[in-house]
């Protein structure tokens, strides 16, 4: 997978965002998590995060609602890189 500094900064952009909006479960928080690392890391194709929750449990739901919500933001939106960042 693509460099784990996205994933922190990925963690922290959501974090930020949690602060002022309606509480989500774990899986949720771990599916938007994922889905922002891959569109931080420009979304390079076969990158992205495999959920690891079984088929049909609600936690599977969560975590691809996490995904969508994640994915769907726009680019720029988590620019948290700094100019120089590799």
């Amino acid at each position: 997978m693509f460099n784990a500094s996205y994933r922190q900064l990925a963690r922290a952009y959501v974090e930020s965002e949690q602060k002022n909006a309606m509480l989500r479960s774990p899986p949720y928080l771990e599916g938007m998590i994922a889905a922002t690392a891959w569109v931080i890391a420009g979304r390079p194709p076969g990158e992205s995060e495999k959920p690891r929750y079984e088929a049909g449990t609600p936690e599977l739901d969560a975590w691809l609602s996490g995904w969508e919500r994640g994915k769907a933001l726009e680019p720029g939106a988590t620019d948290l890189r700094p100019a120089n960042y590799i």
